[in-house]
């Protein structure tokens, strides 16, 4: 399901992974999980198009809750 999140978070994190997290139009805290967030795939130039105040489209797929962090999702890239 497509949704639009409003980034919050936004961390690098080691071997070029970045780990994100935002809210849905309900206030929904989500943080994409699966597939690991490459760095290639949200820089251009050498510069980050993902940052915090950033809206995106993102195509959840299934809520992967781990206690306590209920915010993971699988999505699709």
């Amino acid at each position: 399901m497509k949704r639009q999140l409003l980034i919050t978070d936004f961390t690098r994190m080691r071997g070029g992974h970045v780990c994100v997290a935002g809210l849905d139009e309900n206030g929904q805290c989500i943080r994409p999980a699966e597939p690991r967030i490459h760095e290639r795939l949200v820089t251009q130039n050498g510069k980050f198009r993902l940052y915090p105040s950033a809206i995106v489209e993102i195509d959840l797929l299934t809520p992967r809750p781990e206690p306590p962090q209920t915010e993971y999702h699988l999505f699709d890239i």
